[in-house]
C-alpha cells in the first residue's frame, strides 16, 4: 500500500506543515513520549526549512550570480555592468537531525495506525490516510520574465511533479532541441542570438518528469522575439 507521507517537495511541504501542527496535539493522547513527539518535531521542522528556506533562496542566489556572471562574461560592449548582485541572506537553520526523515515519517504513520487509541477522525486529521488523486497531468504553465545580455526567462508550473525537460527551436524549423531539465522556476536560457545584433523568434516548451520519465504533456508554446537593444535581450 502506498504511503500517505508524499515524496516530491511541492506536496511534501503542506502535508509536513499540517502534521506537525497535528502530532504535537495527537501524539502524547495516542500515546508517544515526549522525547518521540520532540524528535518528530524537529524532523518536520528541518525538512519543512530546507525545502521552503534553504533550496529557494540558494536557488535565488546562483540565478543571480549565474545571469551576472554571463552578462561580465559576453558583454556585449559597452553594457552597462551595476554591481555584483550580493547573496540573499538565508535565516538560521532549526537543529541538524539525522538523514532519513521521510523514511522515519512513513515508519511513524505506521506505528500511529497500529494505536489502540487511533482511529479515523485522527488520521484524517494528521494527514496519514492515504488518498488516491488523481494525477494532475495539465502541461507546465509558462510566463516570460524579465531577460537581459541575450537571457530568456522563463517561469513555469511544477502542478507536484518533480521538474520539467525544456525545449526550444527556431522559429519556422521543425525540430525541437532539448535545453536540458529543471527542478525549480524559472527557467533561464543564456544562448546568445544567433546573429549578433540581428532579431530572432525562438519558441520554447517544456513537460513535467516524474523522476527520470517525460509524461510528453507539452505546455502551450511560448514566442519570444528579440534583438539586442543596449544590451538587453528585448522582447518585441
Amino acid at each position: 500500500m502506498q504511503s500517505p507521507v508524499p515524496t516530491n517537495d511541492g506536496n511534501v511541504l503542506p502535508w509536513l506543515q499540517n502534521f506537525l501542527l497535528k502530532f504535537q496535539v495527537q501524539g502524547p493522547g495516542l500515546g508517544f513520549l515526549p522525547a518521540q513527539v520532540t524528535a518528530t518535531t524537529a524532523d518536520c521542522n528541518m525538512l519543512i526549512y530546507l525545502v521552503q528556506t534553504y533550496v529557494a533562496v540558494t536557488r535565488q542566489n546562483v540565478a543571480a550570480a549565474l545571469q551576472y556572471k554571463d552578462l561580465i562574461k559576453n558583454g556585449p560592449i559597452g553594457t552597462p555592468s551595476g554591481t555584483v548582485p550580493m547573496a540573499a541572506a538565508l535565516p538560521a537553520a532549526p537543529a541538524t537531525v539525522a538523514s532519513g526523515v521521510l523514511p522515519r515519517l512513513r515508519m511513524l504513520v505506521q506505528e500511529i495506525k497500529n494505536k489502540p487509541a487511533y482511529n479515523a477522525n485522527i488520521g484524517a486529521d494528521l494527514g496519514i490516510i492515504a488518498a488516491a488523486p488523481a494525477a494532475d497531468l495539465a502541461p507546465p504553465t509558462l510566463s516570460v520574465g524579465n531577460t537581459q545580455a541575450t537571457n530568456v526567462t522563463l517561469g513555469w508550473s511544477k502542478n507536484g511533479w518533480t521538474d520539467v525537460r525544456v525545449q526550444a527551436r527556431a522559429q519556422g524549423t521543425v525540430d525541437w532541441t532539448d535545453l536540458g531539465m529543471d527542478l525549480f522556476s524559472p527557467f533561464v536560457d543564456t544562448r546568445p542570438l544567433v546573429a549578433p545584433n540581428t532579431p530572432e523568434v525562438r519558441e520554447y516548451r517544456m513537460c513535467h518528469l516524474d523522476g527520470d520519465t517525460a509524461l510528453l504533456n507539452w505546455s502551450a508554446v511560448e514566442v519570444v522575439t528579440g534583438a539586442l537593444s543596449a544590451g538587453f535581450f528585448a522582447f518585441l
